[in-house]
């Protein structure tokens, strides 16, 4: 375990050393937070609509639900999201070894290639961890000024971070496969695209 984390540890000093990882989680936070931003200002116009109709037509108002009408669909798309900004996290993570001629140095260092492939991994969800980190911030203020339910909203990050598990294992194997970080990345983002794929046409196959 001690030997994983001091791969664990190098990986994660590497990712901050480089902008690459403040741009990627700038990135992300940006976009997350125009989505969170723009389905936040639908739901809000669709009750003052249907305040305004009730009101009128001395109707009674329809009930809205949070967590299927904003926080579903946006969970959907933070996964979608990250199947776009994955791959960037992954492609260095063997290549960069590969292209500095280090990978033979940790081959024949008493580390294991469990070791390796687990402490390369657990910083890859890491990383991803603190990206999220900004979207959990959004969905504080659904909680300080609405009423959304708990459990859902911990199940869906749940969801997230299994999901962002299985692109970065992906990702992790296609860059062990290559030195080339662009091949390694547009390789990623193939993998996780096809993973996204089949559980899309899953949702549409008989029993």
């Amino acid at each position: 375990m001690r030997k994983t984390l001091a791969i664990f540890e190098k990986e994660m000093r590497h990712f901050f050393y480089s902008p690459i990882a403040y741009i990627v989680i700038a990135l992300f936070a940006v976009i997350t937070g125009v989505f969170f931003y723009l389905y936040l200002s639908s739901f809000v116009q669709a009750m003052i609509m249907d305040m305004i109709r009730s009101q009128q037509f001395r109707t009674t108002p329809q009930k809205f639900n949070v967590n299927l009408q904003l926080i579903r669909p946006y969970f959907w798309n933070l996964a979608l999201i990250s199947l776009f900004v994955l791959p960037l996290v992954t492609m260095r993570l063997y290549s960069e070894e590969k292209k500095n001629g280090t990978v033979e140095l940790l081959y024949t260092s008493p580390l294991t290639i469990t070791n390796i492939v687990m402490g390369k991994f657990l910083a890859g969800l890491f990383f991803y961890i603190i990206m999220l980190i900004p979207t959990m911030l959004f969905m504080g203020l659904l909680f300080v000024y609405g009423n959304p339910e708990f459990l859902p909203v911990v199940s869906g990050y749940l969801g997230l971070i299994l999901l962002g598990g299985a692109f970065i294992a992906g990702g992790l194997f296609i860059s062990s496969l290559t030195e080339n970080q662009i091949i390694a990345a547009i390789g990623g983002f193939g993998l996780a695209l096809l993973l996204w794929v089949i559980g899309w046409a899953a949702n549409f196959a008989g029993p």
